[in-house]
């Protein structure tokens, strides 16, 4: 009896992980709850034009974030992922994430050409500033190698520092998030 009970619970989380893996909805719902805490952090960080307070990586990390999910509900929602019929483009198979295939993480750019997300040229330069926030500006002192710590270029402009992010790129991605987080809803 212990076992049958032990595996309808299996059953229940597996269905669960599995449902939220293909649901637009949920990722949509995690990243509003990122962009509250990004709202919160930015009432703390003050305004600045040339050394960036340290603050202000923690908002760009928590946007990074924010906007990662609603790209993934983007990718769910493009291919229809929810419907049994498409359930190869989850982010979920048999019980793990496997995310989107041939596209790496954090990278929110390549993400957002995933699904097909149509930006502006500033809208991919604040893309691709994100993603070096995402994995370990504003969360940890150092990235996984020191090459990812080297500035870079991400638009027409000069080399800068990953860990670097300036106050109109930190507006442009609140705003590119407040429009997506509409996008994502299955029915638009």
């Amino acid at each position: 009896m212990a076992k049958t009970k032990a595996n309808k619970r299996t059953d229940f989380w597996n269905w669960a992980f599995e449902s939220t893996g293909r649901n637009p909805l949920a990722w949509q719902a995690s990243a509003k709850d990122l962009l509250e805490g990004a709202e919160a952090v930015k009432d703390r960080v003050p305004a600045f034009s040339g050394l960036m307070p340290t603050l202000a990586s923690v908002q760009a990390l928590l946007l990074g974030l924010a906007l990662e999910c609603l790209l993934k509900a983007l990718w769910i929602k493009s291919h229809k992922a929810w419907l049994d019929k498409h359930k190869e483009f989850s982010l979920t198979r048999s019980g793990e994430y496997v995310g989107i295939p041939n596209v790496n993480d954090h990278e929110l750019l390549a993400i957002a050409n995933a699904a097909n997300l149509k930006v502006t040229s500033k809208e991919k330069a604040v893309l691709a500033r994100l993603s070096g926030f995402v994995p370990f500006a504003g969360r940890y002192p150092i990235a996984k190698t020191a090459a990812l710590t080297r500035p870079r270029r991400t638009g027409s402009g000069p080399k800068i520092a990953r860990k670097y992010i300036t106050m109109s790129e930190l507006a442009l991605a609140e705003a590119l998030a407040r429009r997506l987080m509409e996008e994502v809803e299955p029915w638009r």
